[in-house]
């Protein structure tokens, strides 16, 4: 009887041990985003930076960062939607897309779901650069929300502007 009482603690103790380990290994940090603002700065192709923002922005929708204040008004026309089930993070990087000064949209598929139609406009011919803005300059520039960073696709394709004004 001894033995299964210590087998059934060793077993609820890993599984415990293993819950904690998924919900670790699910969480987004303020170093995650650092570490991958890094890796996007280390890629040399136009292309490779395109792929890896679209992904970045698809992965992210499993979380939601804690609510903050922002000192941008962003141009996109609908309301957020606020996020049902997501998991709370520390920090997500803010994308932007500039069309014209100082027009901002956020990319961001969580609030405004539209996005993704957005993101499937964007491609090698239609960015003409991107920006890095890291964290406490980000903050001071963007609002609390921004704290993890901002990555900003700057166009001047007026196709795109168009339909980006369209669609958000």
């Amino acid at each position: 009887m001894k033995y299964k009482l210590i087998i059934f603690f060793i077993i609820i103790i890993g599984q415990t041990i293993s819950a904690q380990n998924t919900i670790k290994d699910s969480t987004l940090t303020l170093y995650d985003n650092i570490e991958w603002l890094n890796n996007f700065e280390s890629q040399v192709l136009k292309s490779n930076k395109i792929e890896i923002i679209k992904h970045k922005i698809n992965a992210d929708t499993l979380f939601t960062a804690k609510a903050a204040n922002s000192r941008i008004q962003f141009k996109n026309k609908s309301n957020p939607i606020l996020p049902k089930e997501k998991i709370e993070c520390d920090c997500k990087i803010q994308f932007l897309i500039n069309l014209n000064e100082p027009n901002y949209y956020l990319l961001d598929p969580i609030a405004y779901p539209k996005t993704t139609m957005v993101l499937k406009l964007i491609n090698l011919n239609n960015i003409e650069d991107f920006y890095i803005i890291k964290q406490a300059e980000a903050a001071a520039l963007f609002g609390e929300q921004a704290k993890c960073g901002v990555l900003i696709l700057k166009t001047k394709n007026k196709q795109l502007i168009k339909k980006v004004k369209q669609i958000l």
